[in-house]
């Protein structure tokens, strides 16, 4: 017969030999970014920051979003053997926000900053700046997942779904008029 508690104290061994065996470099893990795996960290995030400023600030604000994405799908492309494990990482309930490392604040500041420019020219509705980022991340992570995996279809169909989806999307919070 078990003891009183003893499933929580199995549950919490299982989480940690599971949180040990997906090694993400994110605040809040205990894993340090040491040797190797801090070469990999470097190395993804280098691209993810290269592709994204490229992508050129301009007075239209709202037409830099498309090109922000494909960005970010570029740069995943990239380095796709890295990136399930860079940029899913989890948390487990109870846990605060993942916190992404510095570097990659770089590129989610870069779109923040569209966010905010596009709102101050008046080319979004109303809108919360951080449920509007959130909302883009999930379609262009969805995306990139889906095609690193090889079922969004052939590359042509990939560019289609691509431009297609976050077309809408813009399209769908911009101010009327």
């Amino acid at each position: 017969m078990l003891a009183v508690g003893s499933n929580d104290k199995r549950r919490r061994r299982r989480r940690r030999a599971t949180h040990s065996l997906v090694p993400q470099p994110y605040a809040g893990n205990p894993i340090a970014l040491t040797g190797e795996f801090s070469v990999l960290c470097a190395r993804s995030t280098e691209a993810m920051v290269r592709h994204h400023e490229v992508v050129p600030v301009t007075d239209d604000p709202i037409s830099e979003f498309l090109p922000l994405a494909l960005a970010y799908r570029s740069a995943a492309r990239e380095q796709a053997d890295l990136y399930e494990m860079l940029y899913t990482p989890t948390a487990a309930p109870g846990q605060s926000a993942v916190e992404y490392p510095q570097q990659v604040q770089r590129t989610i500041g870069r779109v923040q900053d569209t966010i905010r420019r596009a709102s101050l020219a008046g080319q979004l509705r109303p809108l919360d700046d951080h449920e509007l980022f959130q909302g883009l991340w999930g379609i262009v992570h969805g995306l990139t997942s889906l095609e690193l995996r090889g079922v969004l279809g052939t590359p042509e169909e990939c560019d289609r779904i691509w431009r297609e989806t976050i077309t809408t999307h813009v399209r769908g919070f911009a101010a009327s008029g």
